[in-house]
């Protein structure tokens, strides 16, 4: 909410492209990142997939907990 209309002077087929590849490009590294701190971890019982799954369903959570107490009030 921060950033809206932060790509206001793009046309609108360019500002969703580039909103697009900007979602794709930070999904590989978030992916690449948390898959190297998950094998260097010693994890028993789980698998290092398992654990960068956990991670990253708990940033989704936080982030939409965050944004619906903030943009309702």
């Amino acid at each position: 909410m921060l950033l809206e209309d932060w790509l206001a002077p793009l046309s609108a087929r360019t500002e969703r492209a580039t909103l697009l590849l900007a979602t794709l490009a930070l999904t590989a590294v978030l992916t690449i990142v948390l898959t190297a701190v998950a094998r260097s971890l010693h994890l028993t019982g789980i698998t290092a997939d398992d654990w960068v799954e956990h991670a990253a369903l708990n940033a989704l959570s936080t982030s939409i907990i965050l944004h619906v107490a903030i943009g309702r009030r």
